[in-house]
């Protein structure tokens, strides 16, 4: 497969990846950045860090590799994105609906409940939507600093992308603060969780702990 590899996954941690990411999920591995010929491959693991890294292993490969040579297969990308956006507008309308029957005798605490529910996988989603599309600006303003003549201007549109790199990085990082148990501190994957699977430790009926 020839293509770009610029929608490869770059600046994603371990568990970031896992948030968004299952086991068997379908991509197009690079095997050397820049040169644009892909495999089709599934993940067959959760993702580490190695030496620093995150790896992950994948199908036709030994051991763990890269994750910034993989590239989210389309149908996959898109799918993720559809169930993320309709998570929102669902959240969006039950603060809608608490806000309107407010003081309804036993609705006001079906509501908290329902509020109260983390959904760290479709905050991940969201979030890296909005950071690629923070990253389609940045590679704007690179190309428009390439094409200005003044040394004033284009250090402005440098000076730019690197706010708007920056940004998509605070995107990317504020999704990856993942729920703790209030027990031993270990990170709880899922809000449905309702004991640790570090400690064992009881779950309070949230969750988790900050």
């Amino acid at each position: 497969m020839n293509k770009s590899t610029n929608n490869c996954l770059r600046n994603v941690s371990a568990a970031r990846f896992n948030q968004l990411h299952t086991i068997g999920a379908r991509f197009n591995y690079y095997p050397v950045l820049g040169i644009p010929d892909s495999v089709p491959v599934v993940t067959e693991s959760e993702a580490w860090d190695l030496c620093g890294r995150p790896v992950v292993k994948i199908s036709g490969r030994i051991g763990g590799v890269s994750i910034c040579h993989l590239e989210p297969a389309g149908r996959d990308v898109i799918q993720a994105a559809q169930l993320a956006a309709e998570n929102a507008e669902l959240k969006y309308a039950i603060v809608t609906l608490q806000d309107r029957y407010m003081g309804w005798e036993g609705l006001s605490d079906t509501f908290e409940a329902a509020l109260s529910i983390k959904t760290p996988a479709t905050d991940a989603v969201l979030a890296e939507v909005r950071a690629q599309g923070v990253e389609m600006f940045v590679q704007k303003c690179n190309s428009k600093a390439d094409q200005a003549l003044a040394a004033d201007i284009r250090d402005n549109w440098k000076l730019l992308g690197e706010h708007a790199s920056d940004f998509a990085a605070q995107l990317r990082l504020e999704a990856t603060e993942l729920p703790t148990c209030p027990h031993c501190g270990a990170q709880i994957h899922s809000a449905l969780d309702r004991f640790c699977s570090q400690c064992g430790g009881q779950l309070t009926d949230k969750g988790a702990g900050k």
